[in-house]
């Protein structure tokens, strides 16, 4: 008689689109210590470059609201046209600013600093979805 294996811990798959370096470095050790897998860019360009080389190894975008040349809600509005299985989460310290309701698709608007343990159970909820369907 064999005992069964535990089955691994649901990861999500993060891209995580924030051009502040050490806000970015320390957003995706925080995301590697939840136990989902992390990859990164610094700009919206960088992040749609990723994912048209492999969109469906996406679970959830998260996006800075400020980055260079491209908003990240721009980015969220793309992303959300071309890749609608991807979930999408908005950091900003403008979160008072955004109707998410009003946007016409689903978004999570985190005010930053990030509820790091909101953060680690949405991550969490997703991969369990992911995992599930």
């Amino acid at each position: 008689m064999t005992t069964p294996t535990p089955a691994a811990p649901a990861t999500a798959r993060v891209l995580l689109v924030e051009d502040n370096e050490l806000v970015r470095d320390s957003m995706s050790e925080l995301i590697e210590a939840f136990g989902h897998a992390i990859r990164c860019a610094p700009d919206a360009e960088s992040a749609l470059q990723m994912l048209a080389q492999d969109g469906s190894a996406v679970d959830v975008l998260i996006s800075d609201l400020s980055l260079p040349k491209m908003s990240g809600l721009d980015l969220a509005r793309l992303v959300h046209q071309q890749y609608p299985q991807i979930r999408l989460v908005l950091a900003t310290g403008y979160g008072s600013l955004i109707d998410a309701a009003r946007l016409g698709f689903e978004i999570l608007v985190m005010p930053k600093p990030i509820d790091i343990d909101r953060l680690a159970d949405y991550l969490d909820e997703v991969a369990a979805a992911r995992t599930a369907g």
